[in-house]
């Protein structure tokens, strides 16, 4: 999973210029079992690269590490904030802490950037957004 999220996000830098791993590492590094890990390090493979699924798949990740991932991949056309209910909805318990995980690491940066003055993601990170997965005693 490492190997795959360190090609994936080559040469991506975050809003500070940052490697854009970093993100993916912060969030698999707060993983509680290897499963969480491993969704954490790839949980922006498929919306921030050209890794598929089906790609995922072929290279021998676990069809529960991909299923997982589908949970967690926002598709843009649905509102974030319903994404976010799916997420609680769907009643995987790796999916919701790993996205818990995501929001917190999101967080620490949106902090970071206000300090800095520098324009970032809205949307991400609301503390609403937290709330509603925390209803679940997971954060």
């Amino acid at each position: 999973a490492l190997a795959i999220a360190l090609d994936a996000h080559k040469g991506q830098v975050d809003l500070d210029g940052k490697p854009a791993i970093l993100h993916p590492l912060a969030v698999g590094m707060e993983g509680k079992n290897l499963t969480e890990m491993c969704v954490g390090f790839l949980h922006d493979v498929v919306e921030d690269s050209d890794y598929t699924f089906e790609r995922l798949r072929e290279m021998g990740v676990a069809l529960k590490i991909i299923r997982t991932l589908q949970v967690l991949t926002h598709d843009k056309s649905v509102p974030y904030m319903d994404y976010i209910r799916n997420i609680e909805a769907s009643g995987n318990e790796a999916a919701l802490q790993v996205k818990i995980n995501d929001l917190r690491q999101r967080r620490l940066l949106t902090l970071r950037y206000r300090q800095k003055g520098t324009p970032h993601r809205r949307g991400h990170a609301d503390e609403s957004h937290i709330a509603i997965l925390r209803r679940r005693d997971l954060a």
